[in-house]
């Protein structure tokens, strides 16, 4: 999918007015995301927060049901999506109480949602039941291995890393055996890389990309996905 970068970025900051520090970062990780995805897609977006990538992807083309526990962030995405025209189905609910039909969508997106849960593996395996056959699930979690990790870690600052709500801590290796757990083929792990303002965005989103392929480790949170294949 072609990214608009412009547009994109439009989105992130509206929805993170209250937190303009992480624009970047949050921008660079649903870009990265939402690179690998393709033609006009089934998509169920998990733990869609604000919304801006549900109704990003349904300004796309895709057809979008986004699902949160939030009723008020809901809310937001439902107001943004009404600002923008455009048409997404979103639901109020938790992943536990998730009861869609077998094969239902086509790619199933799960963007820092995971380390919040109990029982990941359990919610991946039933996200692959409801994915279609060669259906894809994208995943972002934040990354207890990257460089901000270990230098928060070597100077004694590492609670800094970790929200109260967190149940799960994630390294590119652990999310990448987690989804082979869940009968995922195919797995392709990247990462966000390294927010660096100063730079041309359109300059440093092509050299992220590179970088990001050749050391997943390294970015703020890692981005991987999986085939349902068979």
């Amino acid at each position: 999918m072609m990214i608009n970068h412009p547009k994109l970025m439009e989105m992130v900051q509206s929805a993170c007015r209250d937190n303009a520090a992480r624009q970047i970062e949050i921008y660079l990780r649903k870009e990265a995301m939402l690179s690998l995805v393709s033609g006009e897609k089934a998509i169920l977006d998990v733990g869609c927060g604000r919304g801006v990538t549900s109704v990003y992807l349904a300004a796309m083309g895709h057809m979008v049901t986004g699902m949160d526990c939030s009723e008020s962030e809901m809310d937001y995405g439902r107001k943004m999506a009404q600002r923008y025209s455009i048409k997404v189905n979103f639901k109020t609910g938790r992943i536990e109480e998730i009861e869609f039909p077998d094969e239902s969508y086509d790619i199933i997106i799960c963007e820092e949602t995971l380390e919040h849960l109990e029982n990941p593996l359990g919610a991946l395996k039933k996200f692959r039941r409801i994915l279609r056959q060669n259906g894809r699930i994208l995943i972002s979690v934040p990354n207890t291995g990257s460089i901000r990790a270990r230098l928060l870690n070597c100077v004694g600052m590492k609670e800094r890393l970790y929200c109260p709500d967190h149940k799960q801590n994630f390294t590119a290796p652990s999310i990448r055996e987690l989804l082979n757990s869940a009968g995922f083929k195919n797995i392709f792990v990247t990462s966000d890389f390294l927010a660096v303002p100063k730079l041309p965005l359109g300059f440093f989103i092509e050299k992220r990309k590179y970088l990001a392929k050749l050391m997943p480790s390294l970015g703020h949170h890692i981005v991987a996905y999986g085939e349902k294949n068979g």
